[in-house]
């Protein structure tokens, strides 16, 4: 038995590949919704919520509300809670730390064309230099790295 999943688009469109989904949101123009934000994989089950075996200890949303979806906490083993932690959303640096978020240190691509040439697309270079000090890593520059 196998599975297929599709994606409808709004004019009715069924989409059934990556390369298809790519091509109708660059046909349409779309700039909130990107090829990364889907899954073809019938096995993926983006709505079931995590059930524990177990559980001696259980927190339905450590962040208390503060994230879109709640992250659960669970022990299985004993009783203990997690040490006390202040979540936030935001990064908070500690005492003496320093976070860079000025342009010309945060790096990003000039693609309009959702990187489809990655010898252009600086990210991808960068991904690619970086990888290719990987043990076992074979370095491809149109593929990125793959593992031997």
């Amino acid at each position: 038995m196998s599975f297929h999943v599709n994606y409808k688009s709004p004019c009715g469109l069924t989409l059934r590949s990556m390369s298809e989904i790519e091509r109708y949101l660059f046909s349409v123009h779309c700039d909130f919704i990107f090829l990364e934000m889907f899954c073809l994989d019938p096995y993926v089950l983006v709505d079931r919520r995590f059930q524990p075996q177990k559980p001696s200890y259980f927190i339905s949303d450590i962040t208390e509300g503060k994230e879109d979806v709640p992250l659960s906490c669970v022990n299985e083993i004993d009783v203990t809670p997690p040490p006390s932690v202040a979540y936030s959303k935001e990064r908070i640096p500690g005492k003496g730390v320093f976070i860079n978020t000025s342009p010309d240190f945060l790096v990003g691509c000039d693609c309009t064309d959702g990187c489809r040439d990655k010898s252009k697309c600086s990210c991808h270079q960068l991904t690619v230099q970086a990888t290719a000090c990987t043990p076992g890593a074979q370095v491809n520059p149109n593929a990125g790295y793959q593992h031997k």
